[in-house]
């Protein structure tokens, strides 16, 4: 709440959110029915702190979520994102296998009942965060201009978390192209190259400072 008023940057559903904390909301109500990447976008620590600990990485991350994002695919999002800096802290470039790596991200919400909803790249397309991120898989050794108009670079987290394991996955060995693709992509540019990153800095650790 103090921090809105000089905040850069606030998207729209957390500016809402915090408006509704300072008129005395309480914070379990106060989050906007938003699936933007707001949730996501913070989940980077709790991967980090909860690596291995999947139940209180979920809890953590949930409780951090709907206080901005009250909507089941951002929470999911967020979950996800701490899932997937979780394992990259405990694996190596060279060992990142990509069905795999997809396979135990979607498993960290595999059993949540998410909604369907419609992409913006392809309104005739109707799916799940987790159908989502299996669709990353078929599109591994694609140009990045394909991929980027297939899932789009947007704030929705339909679109954020499917650009941003691409990325990862498909230039997990070259760090600066995989974060100046998703700069170059345009849109959330922002935001989902801060995603990126902090995969790529689990995945690499200190050594990223090198390269």
């Amino acid at each position: 709440c103090a921090w809105l008023p000089k905040g850069r940057g606030v998207g729209a559903a957390t500016r809402g959110a915090v408006r509704r904390l300072i008129s005395g909301e309480p914070w379990w109500r106060a989050g906007t029915p938003s699936a933007g990447n707001g949730a996501a976008m913070r989940a980077a620590p709790l991967g980090l702190r909860f690596a291995g600990q999947a139940h209180d990485m979920r809890y953590c991350a949930m409780v951090a979520s709907i206080p901005t994002h009250k909507d089941w695919t951002a929470v999911a999002s967020a979950i996800v994102h701490a899932a997937a800096v979780g394992l990259c802290l405990r694996t190596t470039a060279e060992a990142l296998e990509p069905e795999s790596f997809l396979g135990r991200v979607r498993e960290s919400v595999s059993d949540l009942d998410l909604p369907i909803l419609v992409l913006r790249s392809d309104p005739a397309v109707r799916r799940t965060l987790v159908e989502q991120i299996a669709e990353v898989h078929h599109w591994i050794g694609r140009s990045a201009s394909e991929v980027f108009d297939h899932f789009y670079n947007g704030a929705f987290v339909m679109e954020t978390i499917p650009v941003v394991l691409w990325s990862l996955l498909e230039f997990r060995d070259d760090p600066e192209r995989a974060l100046t693709g998703v700069v170059m992509g345009g849109y959330d540019a922002d935001t989902n190259a801060a995603m990126l990153g902090n995969l790529l800095g689990a995945l690499h650790g200190e050594s990223l400072f090198s390269q």
